[in-house]
């Protein structure tokens, strides 16, 4: 085996090690008061005031990957570090949250002269910028990168020379639950999460947690602010509306503002989404005519139509086919009413609804179940015909093994089927069956189970009893020679549906203790199957699809 050159190794090694480290982080910081019950606390009075923290806080998008961290304060452009940590690692996640909120002028060290705390900020509105990253990273970077930081702004005054009001935008979001594009009674607000990145490129995270539902944040330095919204993982929502500073625009989910000043703005982003919904159809193979799924296989290549209205008053109609694991899915669906409908191949037989009337509300993903099952014919063949040189040459010794242990009319000698009892090839006063022949022709040896069978098939002496069970011999010889299986299904002459062993323990019931006319009926029944030449069936595995 050849060796991998020891070079190679260390790269791949620095490779994986270099990628593992350079992974974006997850989840959201934020600064808050001394109390730590603020998510959206922004402006303080003093810079003993301001306290961090962040991950996850009822909402598990903003979960911070586990770990130490390090911390800057700089000005909102990044240009002037005005504390850090410096690799001090001060900063601790667990479970995707603060292990508690960090005061911030306790854990950082001044940029200017290495005492504690942080440096003034030369913004006129008094605009800090905190950053955060995982302390792998900033070994690796030898300080703080914007793609692997987290970051968040926060006020500090006013004093003489700050704004009194720093410019903001606020974000929220509603749950257009009729789709019209605008928020009415009971169209409540919903917390949600937003990303927000700078004119310089830095992002952070907003999240809508606390009691307004509204995020707040500090727009400096002023430019083009990009607000996006951050949906949730298997969720599927609609943009219905977007309206900037109260004008409605093009309803997308991401929003950019126009910032002017640090001072004095104040913007207003709402978006509001409906969430789709999906609906499934699932098609098994329904074996046993049951009308449910007893782990029975699944049916592909069955097509499926939707057809419908959505809430919008927009027509609906689609169609596909279902895929190897027998479902297929409508998705992005706004709430309506629909119809969903299976279309039969040719040969094939419903065992439910072939249509659902389906009520669609919002964020519904409804699956609904299909049975069918294919038939075939089969040749059955009359009790004269097994009894002949061709059906006794097609029985084997299985089947007359199968009539005797497991039959009561085969089992013993009684006064209930003399001359007859187990077919050995002797009648039931242990002298041997004659042999069977057709004309001069012997078909089979005297004393031989085939010579009592063949005998037994025909054998005239009036007794109803012994015409069930010899219809009965007969059938069983065409379900194991002509189906298979007892377990098959089969469909009666009134169109009804049975497997073949329930017409079998029938029918030995009835030839134990069943009344004349009983035993008449089902002889008669037996006789009818014994003599089609197309007694329908359901195979046992699907069909080919054909349409």
């Amino acid at each position: 085996m050849s060796k991998i050159p020891f070079q190679l190794v260390v790269l791949l090694v620095v490779f994986f090690t270099f990628s593992a480290v350079l992974a974006n982080i997850n989840g959201a910081i934020f600064t808050t008061d001394g109390n730590c019950s603020g998510v959206n606390v922004n402006k303080f009075d003093l810079k003993t005031d301001v306290y961090l923290d962040g991950g996850a806080h009822g909402n598990s998008s903003t979960k911070l990957p586990d770990g130490n961290y390090d911390v800057q304060v700089t000005s909102p452009s990044g240009k002037d570090l005005l504390g850090s940590t410096f690799g001090t690692a001060l900063v601790h996640v667990t479970n995707g949250k603060f292990d508690h909120c960090y005061q911030l002028w306790d854990i950082l060290t001044k940029g200017s002269d290495g005492t504690k705390g942080y440096d003034d900020t030369k913004n006129n509105g008094g605009v800090y910028k905190v950053w955060i990253t995982s302390h792998e990273n900033y070994v690796l970077f030898g300080g703080f990168k914007h793609n692997w930081s987290k970051t968040d702004n926060f006020k500090v005054g006013p004093g003489a020379n700050e704004c009194p009001n720093p410019s903001v935008i606020r974000v929220s979001k509603f749950d257009d639950s009729d789709a019209n594009g605008t928020k009415a009674d009971g169209e409540n607000l919903i917390g949600w999460s937003f990303d927000i990145s700078d004119p310089c490129g830095v992002a952070s995270r907003v999240t809508t947690a606390d009691a307004s539902l509204i995020g707040e944040f500090l727009t400096s330095p002023a430019g083009i602010w990009q607000i996006c919204e951050v949906f949730p993982l298997g969720s599927d929502w609609l943009p219905t509306a977007l309206i900037i500073d109260g004008i409605p625009s093009n309803p997308t989910t991401c929003a950019a503002v126009v910032v002017n000043s640090d001072c004095g703005e104040v913007h207003e982003v709402i978006f509001g989404n409906i969430e789709l919904g999906s609906i499934t159809a699932c098609k098994f193979y329904d074996r046993d005519d049951s009308g449910v799924n007893n782990n029975e296989p699944p049916v592909a290549g069955i097509k499926f139509i939707l057809d419908g209205n959505d809430i919008l008053g927009n027509h609906v109609h689609q169609d596909a086919n279902s895929g190897s694991l027998g479902c297929v899915s409508f998705n992005k669906l706004l709430p309506g009413n629909y119809k969903l409908c299976e279309v039969l191949p040719k040969g094939w037989v419903a065992t439910t609804n072939i249509c659902q009337n389906v009520t669609l509300t919002e964020g519904d993903n409804l699956s609904f179940s299909f049975g069918n099952f294919c038939t075939g014919t089969a040749v059955f063949d009359s009790k004269g015909y097994w009894h002949n040189k061709n059906g006794l040459t097609e029985t084997v010794q299985a089947d007359l093994n199968y009539l005797n242990n497991n039959l009561a009319p085969w089992q013993l000698c009684t006064a209930n089927n003399k001359p007859f009892g187990p077919i050995n090839g002797k009648y039931c006063d242990g002298t041997n069956v004659p042999a069977a022949k057709v004309g001069s022709t012997t078909i089979a040896p005297a004393g031989s189970a085939k010579a009592e069978q063949s005998i037994f098939l025909v054998y005239n002496n009036g007794d109803v009893k012994l015409q069930l069970a010899q219809q009965l011999d007969a059938f069983i010889m065409n379900v194991r020679h002509r189906l298979g299986s007892p377990d098959t299904i089969i469909q009666k002459p009134d169109g009804n549906w049975v497997s073949a062993s329930v017409l079998i323990n029938e029918s030995v019931a009835i030839w134990q203790s069943g009344s004349a006319s009983q035993k008449t009926a089902r002889s008669s029944l037996l006789d009818t199957l014994n003599n089609s030449s197309a007694v329908v069936f359901i195979h046992y595995d699907p069909c080919p699809i054909i349409y």
